[in-house]
């Protein structure tokens, strides 16, 4: 528009009108840096079935779009957030990490869409990584934000596993009868881990009546295999409790 507009006023000879021509600028420059922006959205906003399909792929599509300029800061934010949860199911957490933490740094206003999934892939990494203060604080953030239902129930997953790694065993099953009714909305494998991690704490605490309980209705929900995958990833060492103060 602005290139179009100075070869009409110069074919004809006529005198632009400054404040007129700087806005005809202004209103290109928005248009172009829309239209880059869009497209390079279009490109990653629906890569869910790529990830799993052609994870290679995928991060070649990420990367081009990395390389758009100008590109929106908000796209740019949001392809930052399709590449962490491409590293995430790759389980690459040191780099889910670093660019989950890259982009939680900026304004609330421009990660809102995907600030409560950034923190808990976040907090999933670190309980991976070991790294129990990590896990507490995103867990605290996640605490002062308005969860979806979906999000409560990872939420509650991932607190539970924390807790466990530091010890505070009898605080993972308070009020459990309403934890366990939480996790009967979750699939199958979901529900079954965490009642494993229930059984768990319930046996470390000496609560040997809900923990045959609860081991009971895990073996039912969960394969073999699964279940033994499942305690097997609890087999890292705690952390004692007075070591976070």
């Amino acid at each position: 528009i602005p290139a179009a507009s100075t070869i009409v006023l110069a074919w004809f000879k006529l005198t632009p009108d400054p404040l007129g021509f700087g806005i005809m600028i202004m209103a290109g420059t928005w248009m172009m840096l829309n239209f880059i922006s869009a497209r390079a959205w279009q490109q990653v906003s629906n890569m869910a079935e790529l990830f799993a399909i052609d994870p290679e792929q995928a991060e070649a599509r990420i990367a081009i779009v990395l390389k758009s300029k100008p590109l929106a800061r908000q796209v740019r934010l949001l392809t930052w957030h399709r590449l962490a949860t491409l590293r995430h199911q790759q389980k690459d957490f040191d780099q889910t990490i670093a660019v989950c933490q890259s982009v939680l740094i900026y304004p609330l206003r421009n990660v809102h869409a995907v600030r409560q999934h950034l923190l808990l892939m976040l907090t999933e990494a670190q309980l991976a990584r070991g790294d129990a203060y990590g896990a507490y604080m995103s867990l605290s953030e996640l605490s002062h934000q308005q969860l979806s239902l979906t999000h409560s129930l990872q939420k509650l997953a991932l607190q539970t596993r924390y807790l466990l790694m530091v010890g505070y065993d009898e605080a993972a099953l308070s009020d459990l009868p309403g934890k366990v009714k939480m996790a009967e909305l979750m699939p199958t494998l979901q529900c079954g881990a965490l009642h494993v991690l229930f059984y768990v704490a319930a046996s470390r605490s000496g609560q040997t009546p809900q923990a045959d309980w609860l081991n009971e209705r895990s073996r039912l929900l969960l394969s073999e295999k699964q279940y033994d995958d499942i305690l097997q990833s609890l087999s890292m060492p705690t952390v004692t409790p007075g070591e976070l103060l």
